[in-house]
């Protein structure tokens, strides 16, 4: 009987930590590698997308990505393409929209973000 309960109390503690974060299915990727669940998101960016009256300095991140790359001429970065993201932020002075992807083990990447800057004076 102790066992039954036990095993039955893990199960909804279980169920209620799924249930406590809402995520939507189209916002993450899973891959499996050596035998574990790599979770792909994609890049975002702080500070994010807006009108800004100052210089702005973003910075990206991928929780979990072997490496970033970037563009800022419009066209969509892949993993063999764009400027590799080297942990310092982005110096936003001027309107301007930076596209990212994150690069992930065996090949796998994350959607490209869009991150759209428009300066003020």
């Amino acid at each position: 009987m102790a066992k039954q309960i036990t095993i039955l109390l893990i199960t909804l503690l279980t169920a209620i930590m799924v249930a406590a974060v809402p995520v939507l299915a189209s916002e993450i990727t899973g891959i499996l590698i050596n035998g574990e669940v790599v979770v792909i998101v994609a890049p975002t960016a702080n500070p994010g997308s807006g009108t800004y009256t100052t210089m702005q300095f973003a910075a990206l991140s991928a929780a979990g990505s072997q490496s970033i790359r970037y563009t800022t001429d419009g066209i969509d970065p892949t993993c063999s393409s764009g400027v590799p993201y080297q942990q310092i932020s982005l110096p936003i002075s001027q309107t301007l929209t930076v596209k990212a992807i994150a690069c992930y083990q065996n090949n796998n990447s994350s959607p490209v973000s869009t991150f759209n800057y428009v300066a003020t004076s």
